[in-house]
């Protein structure tokens, strides 16, 4: 990600070259690469669990689970 950054920085120097990042920025009506993947998660979160839902587990199921402890899926548990 910073390296995107850093190209959009290098665009703004070489599109606005009398101005700093900061005022280049608002001179293209733009935010930092940053902000917008702040606002873009802020967005799209609460559209995929709307309110009252709970987020699924972020674990492996069961069965990955045992796999990565050395047992395959078909092994039977003591």
């Amino acid at each position: 990600m910073k390296a995107l950054e850093s190209l959009q920085r290098i665009a703004m120097r070489v599109i606005f070259q009398d101005n700093d990042y900061t005022m280049s920025l608002i001179r293209a009506g733009l935010e930092t690469l940053e902000s917008r993947r702040d606002q873009l998660t802020e967005q799209f979160f609460p559209a995929q669990c709307p309110a009252g839902d709970v987020m699924p587990p972020l674990s492996a199921p069961e069965q990955a689970r045992s796999i990565s402890h050395g047992q395959t899926a078909t092994s039977k548990k003591l």
